[in-house]
Formats: structure tokens, C-alpha cells, sequence
């Protein structure tokens, strides 16, 4: 189930939380007392609430600010509409009260009804502008809701006395007072008079869907308790045939839950019936929210894509031989199309929706910014999963193609396939050619093209991102451990299943398709996000950033005289690196030292670049420095840049910087021959499978032909057998030569491909969760500034930098605490609050799974913590 939020402005609008909570008022009391089922009670509730809600569509129909071309025929059209919906309504929740009202003794509890206390009977009642303009259609809408209670009430009553019980039996359970509240708001405020002609049709149709899919949830939710205790039998697994009514009664719930989806389906089409003119204008006013943001939507939406699951695992490895003509397990073949067809009507209902917002606002965006294309992949992203029953189905149909029944004839000079049923009927106009057979061709890998919600952007609580990752993220503790992602998005575990499944399905092919597609795939999609042009740079990858960098400095001549410049405060691997290289003479090294708060830091280097002169052969520095998160602004990397002579290589380590501190790179660099970017592509902590990459110029790179190579930088010679020309020198193909050997990071490329296509596709930028991350970090900056205290105690070492050079802050804030900054991190371990440490430096990484909410139990935390040992730190002062 997805994470409540504080705040739905969707539900808000059509006061779905309180419709739904009365829904199920009472319902235990009103069970002992009337001695009915809570199921049936709802039902008679939901009835009531369905015809109340479009007792208020019907009146607004008749609205005097209708806009002239809305003339009597139109408002026909509307009423008649309605109306063949409405008795759809209650054709199908008759079937359902039906089912739930066989084997109840009506006896027990219809003199319960009677004797119940203060019952009054409610009455249909239609405004005045109805009542003047359409007497006609009054009574026959009069008709219809009296046939309506007949027809229900004979399931429980006698017919003599059915209308009467049934209208007290839904006066005991519904109140028209709360009804009319929820449909008739329009006097809290001038706007919502202004819409008084529209907004109840409008409203009203989608709170009629949200009071009827309150019961269907419910309903699936048991489907999938009852297909899950299903009696399974294995070696090898089946379902037991002593199960086969059970099926049976399984597959008429879903046939039933299926009508669900077809009516509301159409319920919704109701809205392409609006005046486009007066839709456009009232559209504006509801900017900021939408349907998609119903919470019982998207759970529905999830327990039906997800309902296969319920079954047994064990069954699983059998879905496509049960699904086979000669099935091996007719019952799960019966079961799983009974879900196949459910789950069609369930995509079938977001392509109705997309036609219903194309066919009112037009091919353009929604009032929360999203395309309106975008509602055609809510109904097909479930179904392209590996896991999905149409990818089982695919199996299926790929076992029978394997053996094609048709001709290959040549029509107009062009071979063509013929089918052999369709051959026997043109044999006398074709000749044939040969039988036809099929070859196995694999396609070449495409996008995954998962999706992620749009932001719950109205959440003060909860990260706006929140649908990106799962409802649990932080069961197993809150993170504040790095920074980027610092968790796997939603679909991290299905991205890894999709890769697998390629890499056996392609196996030896997939090596091509590495090079030739996967490779200029992850360079579109980096270089978008850091704002870099291809006509100037390309790249290439590695498991890790130390076998790129190493290949950077086997490009040095080797020169005892050589100077490296870098900074004291460099990562591990650069520190490492460039000590083997001293080791090595292949240089000499000079430090920088950079003060936490220095606010000039190019200057720094300008005046060590102008110190060495001629021996400065390489400069290293990071963007982020590691251990103190200090973030260098554009500005500062320009001025540095400028300093450095053209012919000097510059590597700027961009490991802790990318996906972190937003850069145009392209400003920076796009003139420059003589700059190499090297970074890390997958952030989800400390993984054990990296993706380094090294950006590096096009045309004329100063470095080239690294002397610690692999063979792929040299592919060509794999079919000669060969990686050196006759003299041993080695060969490089030029695109490849930074490459090692056979590349291990196929798992991260894919991860890094699926994970920023989806977010470029859902319109998000670094920039724009950059910008909520800081949000993130003034508001715990905030919450530090109530104890000052805490302020004394616990020192932000860039604070002076953060408040000049706020817009490019590290999403991580890094805390000094001199001799307890261990203490704090054991103590927030206990709590279930995770940090990250190095020596006294406390580390906080906040990203973009981070909420107020989860700010707030830090800071708590930590507060705490110093409370704690508040005397042991005013003794060691």
C-alpha cells in the first residue's frame, strides 16, 4: 500500500477521506443491532451515497449560468447519460448484494427495523432550476430511483412491504445532511459559486467513482487473501483439482470486478460530454491537482497489476505450460486468464482516461504539468514488467512461432510471409517459394522505459519524491548515509530481473550491443544531465574510478622533475593513486591546503600554479571535496581552469559532485582540449558493483594511449588474435582506447540507464532536487538554530561557504564534533538513525527519500544527544 501524506489537495477538493470514513461509520454497531452483515450494510450505504451524489449532477445540469450553446437537447443528452450509468451502478451492485444476502434470515432483523428508534424517511429531491425547466425528466428520474429500490429491496423483503423497510433501512444508514455537504459547498466562498454550474458534474463524477471503488477495494483485497490459500500440490506444482469450485467462484468474482473496471471506465467518459469552454476557464481553478492523485486509485492499481502474486511461488517456473494449448494445470490456466482479463480492464480504464483528458483539454499538459500522453503509459508500464502475465503470454505465443504454418512467395518481386490458411484462398494467384521458417534474431536492447509518479508537491511532511521509492524505504532505519539517491528507486529490483533476463536471452550478442547501443545511450543520458555537447567530448566506462584514473596517469611521461598539483583534501583514490606515482618517480607531488571557509579557493591554486611554472605537467582537484563536502562554485573552477597553461592536462574529480551540485559543464569546458572528468555514476551508497566514467575531449586530447590498458581498448584485434603491433607496441582503436578489459559493471549501466530516463522523462532535473534538498537542509539548519547549544557545540565546517555559495551546497552537511562525533553515531544507530563517519567528521547526506518528517526525528536525536552528555562536555571545556 503507498504512503499516506498529510496534505492531498485532490482529496481535499472532493472531501474523499471524509466520504470514505463514512462509508464505514457505525458499521459494527449498526451489524449487532440489525443483525445484517457489515458487507451488506455498506453495500445499501454505498447505494444511497451513489444516488445522493448524482442527485447533485442532476441539478447542476439545469444551472441558469450554463453558457448559451448548453440548450435543452444537451442537457437531455447529460440527464439520459447519467442515467444509463446510474443503472449500471446499481445493476452491479445488486449482483453483489445478491451474493451477500443468500442464507441471511430476513425474519431475525426486519423487526429490528421497525422498532428502530427515530427513522425518517428520505425523499428524492431535485433543485428548482430542475424542477422549472425539466418537469418531464423529473418524473422520470423519480421512476427510475423508485424501480431502483424495488429491485433491491425485493432481495430482502417481501414485495408487499419491500419499499417501505428498504427506504428505513437506508434512512438508519445514510444522513442526506452529510451528502449535500460534500456535493453542495459552493457558499464557502465567491469562487466556488462563480463554478456552481459545473464543479458538481465535475466533482461529482469523480466522488461517485471514489464511493463505489471504496467497496471494490475491499473486494480484491479478499480475491487475494482467497487465491492465496488456495491447496497447491508439487513435484511438480499444481493446483489441487479438489480446488476447481473455488476456482470458479474465483473467476465470477473477477468477471464481476472486471464489470467494475468497464463501468467506471465509461462512468468517467461522462466528463468529454462538458462544454469545452466552460471545462477550459473552471480548469484553471483546479490547477495543482488531479484524479490521479486518489490514493484508493493507485492502491487498486497496484493489487490488481500485482494480484498473480498471491498465488504460490512455487507455481510460478509453470505459468506458461499451464497457459499452453495442452495445458499442464487447467485450473491455473483457468485462474491466471480470469487475472489476465482483469488486468486488461484495469489498463483498458487509464486508456480511457487518456482519451477523456485528451478529448477535454487537448494534447497538452495537466494541471500538475504532465503530458497527457503520459496516462497512456500508467496503462502499459504494469504490463511491460518481466513479471507481468502478458510477458508470460509472450512465452507462450514465442513456443508456437518457433513453428509457423505458412509460406514464404514473392509478391510484386518482394518475399513475403503467407499464412496457410490465408495461402489456400490466393494459391491459385501465388506461387510459392519455399516453407517458411523462422530465424532467431535478437532485437537490440531498448530503454526499459520505466515510470515514476509525479511529485506529491503539496507534502510538508513526506519527500514529494516519495512514490519514487518503496512505502518501506525506511523500515530497516533512516539513512542519512550518503548523498544522490542513497536508495534504489522503485523499480531497482525489476531493472536488475529485466538485465539478467536479457543478458541470458542475448547472451554473446549483448557483448555488440554493449559497444555499438548501451554505450551511447549512458553518454545521451550523462551528458544531459551535466549540460555537456557530444561535439565536443565524449566517454567511457570502468567498474571503478581508480582503473580510469591510473589509465589517465600511465598517459604522463614519466618526468622526476614533473609536478602534480592537487589538494590535501582529495579521496582515496586519487590520494592512492598519485602516491604510487611518487613512488614510481614518474612525478613529483604538490599539495594544497584548503581551509573549510575559504572563500577565494581559486586563488589558492593560482598562486601554487604560478609557483611551479614550467614543471606543472598535471592538476588534479575535486568539485566536492570528500571528507568536508566543501563544493567549489563554477566561478572558482573557471578562474583555476584559466590559470592553467593549454598544455597542461587537468583531471576535475566530479565522484562527489555529480548528481549532487548541480554544474552547466558545458560553460566550463566546451573550449578546453585539455580537461578529463572523472565520476561515478551509481550512487546507491557504498555498492559492490561501481560504474566509473571518464569524460575526455573528442578531437586533439592531450593525454592518449594509456600504458595501463586492457584489451578492449584495442577490440580490433580480437579477431586477429592480437593487441600489439610486430616492434610490441600496443594498438588502440581511438573511441576505445580508455577502456580495461571485459567490462563488469553491465548490472550498474542498465541501473543508470533506467533509473535517469525515467527521471529526465518525468521532467525533473538535478537542479530542481537540488533545489528541494536544500529546502531540506534549511529546514534542519532551522530546527539546529532552536538550541543554541547545540550551535556551540556541533560546528558545520563549511558554514561560512554555505551561506555565501548557498546554491552550490553539497546535499551532504558535514558536522564536526571533536572527540564524541563516534559517541553520536553509535547513539543515532540505537534509534535507528544511521550517519556517516570519519574521524571527528560526522557526515549527513540528505536526499531526495528525506522528508520534515525525517529531519525532524534527527534533529530529535541529536538534540538528545547533547542533553546527554552535556556534562561531559562542559567538564572536557
Amino acid at each position: 500500500m503507498l504512503a499516506e501524506i498529510s496534505l492531498n489537495l485532490y482529496h481535499a477538493w472532493g472531501y474523499v477521506d471524509e466520504t470514505c470514513e463514512a462509508l464505514d461509520q457505525r458499521l459494527d454497531e449498526f451489524s449487532k443491532d440489525l443483525g445484517l452483515p457489515k458487507k451488506v450494510l455498506k453495500i445499501i450505504r454505498t447505494l444511497g451515497f451513489l444516488d445522493g451524489v448524482s442527485l447533485s449532477i442532476f441539478g447542476s445540469f439545469c444551472h441558469p449560468d450554463h453558457p448559451i450553446q448548453v440548450d435543452r437537447d444537451k442537457k437531455i443528452e447529460w440527464i439520459l447519460s447519467l442515467k444509463n450509468i446510474l443503472h449500471q451502478w446499481h445493476a452491479w451492485f445488486h449482483l453483489f448484494l445478491q451474493q451477500e444476502i443468500k442464507n441471511i434470515d430476513s425474519r431475525v432483523w426486519k423487526n429490528k427495523i421497525i422498532d428502530y428508534p427515530n427513522v425518517k424517511i428520505n425523499y428524492i429531491k431535485l433543485s428548482d432550476w430542475f424542477n422549472k425547466s425539466l418537469k418531464n425528466e423529473k418524473k422520470e428520474l423519480k421512476k427510475m430511483f423508485s424501480h431502483f429500490e424495488n429491485q433491491h429491496a425485493s432481495l430482502l423483503f417481501h414485495k408487499k412491504e419491500s419499499l417501505i423497510y428498504w427506504r428505513k433501512l437506508q434512512a438508519i444508514l445514510i444522513h442526506p445532511k452529510f451528502i449535500f455537504s460534500i456535493t453542495e459547498d459552493q457558499h464557502i466562498d465567491p469562487i466556488k459559486q462563480k463554478y456552481a454550474y459545473i464543479e458538481p458534474f465535475f466533482r461529482g463524477i469523480h466522488q461517485m467513482l471514489e464511493i463505489s471503488m471504496n467497496v471494490v477495494v475491499e473486494e480484491v483485497k479478499q480475491l487475494k487473501q482467497e487465491i492465496n490459500q488456495l491447496k497447491i500440490i508439487e513435484n511438480p506444482a499444481h493446483i489441487c483439482f479438489s480446488e476447481q469450485k473455488k476456482i470458479s467462484v474465483l473467476r465470477l468474482k473477477m468477471q464481476h470486478i472486471q464489470d467494475w473496471w468497464k463501468i467506471s471506465a465509461e462512468h468517467i467518459m461522462l466528463l468529454s460530454k462538458m462544454d469545452t469552454g466552460s471545462y477550459a476557464e473552471y480548469r484553471q481553478a483546479l490547477l495543482g491537482t488531479s484524479g490521479g492523485d486518489s490514493k484508493q486509485l493507485r492502491q487498486l492499481k497496484n493489487l490488481i497489476s500485482e494480484l498473480h502474486f498471491s498465488l504460490s511461488d512455487v507455481l510460478l517456473p509453470y505459468y506458461t505450460s499451464a497457459l499452453m494449448k495442452n495445458s499442464t494445470d487447467p485450473l491455473l490456466n483457468q485462474l491466471l486468464s480470469s487475472i489476465r482479463e482483469l488486468q486488461a480492464a484495469a489498463s483498458d480504464f487509464w486508456l480511457r482516461h487518456f482519451t477523456l483528458t485528451a478529448n477535454t483539454i487537448g494534447m497538452v499538459r495537466g494541471s500538475q504539468g504532465l503530458p497527457v500522453e503520459k496516462l497512456i503509459s500508467f496503462a502499459v508500464a504494469p504490463l511491460m514488467r518481466t513479471d507481468s502475465l502478458l510477458q508470460m503470454i509472450g512465452r507462450v505465443g514465442e513456443h508456437y512461432a518457433e513453428y509457423p504454418e505458412a509460406f514464404l512467395v514473392k509478391i510484386n518481386q518482394q518475399e513475403k510471409i503467407v499464412g496457410k490458411t490465408i495461402f489456400s484462398h490466393v494459391k491459385n494467384q501465388l506461387n510459392s517459394i519455399d516453407e517458411y521458417r523462422t530465424a532467431k534474431i535478437p532485437n537490440t536492447p531498448l530503454l526499459d522505459l520505466f515510470e515514476l509518479r509525479p511529485l506529491e508537491l503539496d507534502d510538508l511532511d513526506l519527500s514529494p519524491y516519495a512514490g519514487w521509492f518503496k512505502p518501506d524505504i525506511h523500515a530497516s532505519g533512516l539513512r542519512f548515509t550518503m548523498h544522490s539517491f542513497g536508495a534504489p528507486l522503485i523499480f531497482f529490483q525489476e531493472s536488475i530481473t529485466k538485465t539478467t533476463h536479457r543478458l541470458m536471452e542475448f547472451q554473446e550478442s549483448y557483448w555488440g550491443t554493449f559497444f555499438s547501443d548501451r554505450i551511447r545511450q549512458f553518454e545521451n543520458i550523462l551528458f544531459k544531465l551535466l549540460d555537456i555537447s557530444s561535439q565536443y567530448f565524449t566517454v567511457t566506462i570502468d567498474s571503478n574510478v581508480t582503473a580510469l584514473l591510473e589509465r589517465l596517469l600511465s598517459a604522463l611521461p614519466s618526468d622526476e622533475n614533473a609536478v602534480v598539483l592537487t589538494t590535501t583534501d582529495e579521496f582515496l583514490t586519487v590520494k592512492r593513486a598519485l602516491a604510487a606515482g611518487v613512488l614510481t618517480k614518474q612525478f613529483q607531488l604538490e599539495q594544497i591546503e584548503v581551509d573549510e571557509n575559504e572563500l577565494d579557493i581559486a586563488s589558492l591554486f593560482c598562486e601554487a600554479i604560478q609557483k611551479i611554472k614550467k614543471s606543472l605537467k598535471l592538476v588534479i582537484f575535486s568539485e566536492v571535496m570528500s571528507a568536508s563536502q566543501l563544493s567549489l562554485t563554477p566561478s572558482e573552477i573557471n578562474r583555476i581552469l584559466d590559470e592553467i597553461p593549454p598544455n597542461v592536462p587537468v583531471v576535475i574529480d566530479i565522484t562527489q559532485g555529480v548528481f549532487n551540485v548541480p554544474i552547466s559543464w558545458n560553460e566550463i569546458i566546451k573550449n578546453r582540449k585539455n580537461i578529463y572528468l572523472l565520476g561515478s555514476a551509481i550512487k546507491h551508497g557504498r555498492s559492490t558493483s561501481g560504474l566509473a566514467f571518464l569524460i575526455y575531449p573528442r578531437y586533439e586530447s592531450l593525454l592518449k594511449n594509456p600504458k595501463k590498458t586492457g584489451w578492449c581498448a584495442y577490440l580490433s584485434g580480437l579477431a586477429m588474435g592480437c593487441t600489439t603491433d610486430q616492434e610490441g607496441n600496443l594498438l588502440y582503436d581511438e573511441e576505445l582506447q580508455w577502456f580495461g578489459g571485459t567490462p563488469g559493471n553491465i548490472f550498474s549501466l542498465e541501473l543508470f540507464i533506467n533509473t535517469w530516463d525515467s527521471i529526465l522523462r518525468s521532467g525533473e532535473t538535478l537542479q530542481s532536487m537540488h533545489r528541494y534538498v536544500k529546502k531540506l537542509q534549511d529546514y534542519f539548519l532551522s530546527c539546529m538554530g532552536k538550541q543554541s547549544d547545540f550551535q556551540n557545540r556541533i560546528q558545520i565546517v563549511d558554514s561560512v561557504r554555505r551561506r555565501v555559495h548557498s546554491d552550490f551546497c553539497s546535499n551532504t552537511v558535514t558536522l564536526q564534533l571533536t572527540g564524541y562525533a563516534k559517541h553520536l553515531v553509535q547513539y543515532a544507530e540505537k534509534q535507528g538513525v544511521y550517519l556517516d563517519y570519519r574521524n571527528d567528521f560526522i557526515r549527513i547526506g540528505f536526499g531526495i527519500q528525506h522528508g520534515r518528517k525525517d529531519i525532524r526525528k534527527l534533529t530529535s536525536i541529536l538534540f538528545s544527544f547533547m542533553e546527554s552528555t552535556q556534562d561531559l562536555l562542559v567538564a572536557r571545556d
